[in-house]
């Protein structure tokens, strides 16, 4: 019941106003190029609100109009992180720019291989097959993440590959009988890699000791390339994993209205954990239901 409560806690967002509220515009460019940063993390800290900025690194929040000088974080992979602190109220047409610092790149070390007789392992959904046709949850958005937890002492696992079971049909909306739900076209996501050594689950809550992404991959969902009810996307090259990891699925667009994955389901399902970005920050809560998402991982002794 716990895991039940706080996944509803999660997923339900209570609005309240205190006065008039404002805008404000954010535009987060990488300090050396100019060029806008793809898909950062923005975080008002005292405001508790985050979002995923735009392909063209551009945010924003609406906040009430009296909010006192907050505190932005800005995180990216490939990037220092940013921390500025946005005082109110802007110029009208003002929009805030955060410069974001490369980090130094570090060749790393020729990386071992998953030998031919390495074991197969699946995270997440099993196999497209499940007595009913159902759609994703009905909160469904950007900002939206699933996790899944791997990895054992002793053992070496590399990720190959990763993809959604999805249905190309459309079906009735069972939360809403005069209307019908389609199946997402195109949305990109962003599968992040975490270091998960030393991270707990207490009360079905979970947060880890280094709360940044070792590892991200940007990939394109395009139901075109849906075959045996599966959209795939296999590694150029196998991706090894920490010791102790945590893959997560993170939708960087909003769904189109109407727009949700349909797939067959089992109701219950593997464990995973779920989150939306900017809230509860680097906090997962575990939840057991079947998602359409899975992961394929290759792993070894050493």
């Amino acid at each position: 019941m716990k895991c039940i409560r706080n996944l509803l806690i999660l997923c339900l967002t209570i609005i309240s106003c205190r006065g008039e509220t404002i805008e404000v515009p954010f535009r987060i460019l990488d300090r050396e190029t100019g060029k806008p940063v793809e898909f950062p993390h923005v975080v008002l800290k005292h405001a508790s609100l985050g979002v995923i900025a735009s392909q063209e690194g551009i945010a924003s929040f609406r906040i009430d109009s009296a909010h006192d000088p907050d505190t932005v974080k800005v995180s990216c992979i490939g990037y220092e992180t940013a921390v500025n602190v946005v005082r109110l109220p802007l110029m009208s047409g003002d929009t805030i720019r955060i410069f974001m610092e490369p980090k130094s790149i570090v060749l790393e070390e020729v990386q071992a291989r998953p030998a031919r007789k390495s074991k197969s392992l699946t995270l997440g959904k099993g196999g497209p097959g499940g007595m009913a046709v159902v759609p994703l949850i009905p909160q469904a958005r950007k900002g939206l993440c699933f996790a899944w937890k791997t990895g054992k002492p002793g053992k070496r696992t590399w990720l190959t590959e990763t993809g959604i079971y999805s249905e190309t049909d459309s079906m009735p909306d069972i939360m809403d009988k005069n209307t019908t739900l389609h199946p997402v076209k195109r949305i990109r996501f962003r599968i992040n890699i975490y270091d998960a050594a030393g991270s707990k689950v207490k009360d079905s809550w979970m947060h880890l000791p280094q709360p940044e992404p070792v590892k991200s991959f940007i990939i394109e969902y395009d139901i075109d390339k849906v075959k045996d009810h599966a959209f795939s996307h296999v590694f150029s090259e196998p991706v090894l994993l920490p010791e102790t990891a945590l893959i997560e699925f993170e939708f960087l667009e909003e769904f189109n209205d109407g727009e949700t994955f349909i797939y067959s389901n089992n109701l219950f399902g593997k464990s995973f954990f779920i989150r939306y970005v900017g809230r509860y920050e680097n906090a997962w809560v575990k939840a057991r239901f079947a998602m359409p998402f899975f992961l394929k991982c290759l792993q070894e002794s050493f």
